[in-house]
């Protein structure tokens, strides 16, 4: 990129504008006399380097300390309460299914985690952190008369309460092509199962089956987009109470 000089400008407060040194500036523009800029001259600026930054990795040898971090905090600090059996299990399942398929990067098991807390808990649910069917179970809503063909009701179930026939459909080739034959289509219950709603989750998130938008999209070597990631799931719905959740999770993950 350039920069046209404007009058009173220094070299100093051009380098800063553009984030880089005042040596570098120098020695781009092969200038000999910092002191004298013209005004209207034009000077070479460079695209600042960015820092890559290395994040913590959820590996085999930590992920069990990992989980009791997390449930002594969810349990003893956030909830004040025990989770139930379930709950637990649930727990130890999203971890290793992040594990097993490749959502290492801790900043995006933190995302899941929060994802889960919301969705399972919002509303006071008793049972938090296990998979539910949706609350009203779709009355009132499109996707809560029975489907044309199948004459099933595809409201939310499971720990991202997936809706409508199309996803249903959707998954169902997911997962047929991971090596699991559930017929979601026909038996839409089976997303209540906790190993199911545990790999539509986390492999939903991860390759943006729910709106297009996934993990990589706002986890990077260089950002961090807690907000915007609520995109994956849906637009920015509660996107600032969901970010909040995931930075604590990974605060105490890290």
């Amino acid at each position: 990129m350039t920069h046209i000089v404007q009058k009173g400008e220094t070299l100093i407060q051009i380098a800063k504008k553009y984030n880089t040194s005042l040596a570098t500036l120098i020695d781009e523009n092969n200038i000999k006399n910092p002191n004298l800029i013209s005004v209207g001259s034009t000077l070479i600026i460079s695209e600042p380097d960015q820092k890559i930054i290395s994040h913590p990795e959820l590996t085999p040898d930590n992920i069990d300390a990992k989980i009791e971090d997390f449930l002594n905090f969810i349990e003893g600090k956030k909830l004040k309460r025990p989770l139930t059996s379930l709950g637990r299990d649930s727990v130890k399942l999203i971890f290793h299914t992040c594990l097993n398929s490749n959502v290492t990067d801790l900043r995006m098991v933190a995302y899941v985690l929060a994802t889960l807390h919301w969705e399972t808990g919002a509303y006071g649910q008793k049972f938090i952190y296990e998979p539910l069917p949706e609350q009203g179970k779709g009355k009132g809503r499109p996707y809560g008369l029975p489907h044309k063909k199948t004459g099933k009701v595809y409201y939310g179930r499971g720990f991202c309460q997936i809706t409508w026939f199309d996803n249903y459909e959707r998954f169902t080739k997911i997962l047929f092509r991971l090596g699991y034959e559930v017929d979601l289509i026909n038996n839409p219950d089976l997303a209540l199962d906790p190993k199911i709603a545990t790999l539509i989750l986390v492999i939903g998130m991860r390759d943006g089956k729910f709106t297009g938008a996934d993990l990589d999209d706002y986890f990077d070597p260089i950002k961090s987009d807690w907000f915007n990631a609520r995109k994956i799931i849906n637009g920015l719905d509660k996107a600032v109470i969901i970010k909040t959740i995931a930075e604590e999770i990974y605060y105490i993950l890290k």
